[in-house]
Order: structure tokens, then sequence, then C-alpha cells
């Protein structure tokens, strides 16, 4: 449910992350006693769980007590550094190297995923030698919280094929 590079390109399908990042910078950077003193309030909030379910995820697949550790874990995070991170993620693109990865490589893709679409993960597989895609199905950009039980068998079944096959 990732990308190899630059995610607010494909953000939501569109370039808006692009667009929207320099003024979230701008202002997090000139009002950073404002944002901190909001941030977690807001991470924490009833509300930030509604924006979650109706921006991405599922309602029917992830148990809102799995969304809560995440929430509480980025609500303990400095915005400032959130931003810096997610503005060097976007800078960085790993899509040249792809073709350089010399594992057996499973790629886990969201079928529903609007943060990072799965035609971005279908791309990956094309490119790394030896990938497999494995889509969990009407999932979104949470998918391994939506469907962590298929995601396990689906990933015992790759160590199980991959790490025998490796041992002969």
């Amino acid at each position: 449910c990732g990308v190899a590079g630059r995610p607010l390109y494909t953000f939501k399908n569109s370039t808006v992350g692009t667009q929207v990042l320099p003024g979230v910078e701008w202002i997090v950077d000139r009002v950073p006693a404002v944002i901190n003193s909001a941030w977690e309030r807001v991470l924490l909030s009833r509300a930030a769980e509604f924006v979650a379910y109706f921006v991405e995820a599922n309602p029917a697949l992830v148990n809102a007590a799995d969304m809560t550790p995440y929430m509480e874990r980025l609500s303990r995070m400095d915005p400032r550094a959130f931003i810096k991170m997610l503005k060097h993620a976007n800078e960085h693109n790993a899509v040249p190297q792809l073709h350089t990865v010399a594992c057996p490589t499973l790629i886990v893709a969201a079928e529903r995923d609007t943060f990072t679409p799965v035609r971005l993960s279908e791309e990956m597989t094309q490119e790394i030698p030896d990938a497999e895609l494995f889509v969990l199905p009407d999932a979104t950009h949470v998918g391994p919280l939506e469907w962590p039980d298929l995601l396990n068998l689906r990933w015992r079944k790759f160590l199980r094929t991959h790490v025998a096959h490796a041992a002969r």
C-alpha cells in the first residue's frame, strides 16, 4: 500500500498534494504553537476518526480500535517533522532503481486505495524482477488493517515458497 516515490504526485489520483503541501508547510512554520496545540487534540478526536473513514478507510472492513494506535502515535509526532518527512518523501523517487531489486518481492496493494493507487503497485510489479502482486479486495490505504488475516496468510505463502526455494 505504497509507492516507489513521489507520493504526492498521485495522491487522490491528482497532483493536489504537491500544490497543497507548500501552503501547509508555510502555516506550520509560521504558527507552530497554534499547530502543536491543535495537532494532538484533533488527531485524537472523533472528528479525525470520521475524516479517516470519509477520506480513505473502508468502515465495513476496518475496526475503529485498530486505527487508534496509529492516531495516537501520529498525535505525538511533531507536526513540523511530519510535514518535512512528507516533503522529503515526495522528493524521493526509487522508480529508476526498481529493476535492480535482486530478491523475490511481494507487493501489497489495496483495490480502493486512493492515496497510492493500485496501478502504481502494478507498475512496480512490472519493473521489479521476480515480483508478485497481491491486491487486497475492496481495501483502502489502510488495507493491512482491513484484511490482517488475509495478508498474514499471503505473507506466509510467499515466505514458504521463497524461503523453501532458497534453501534448496
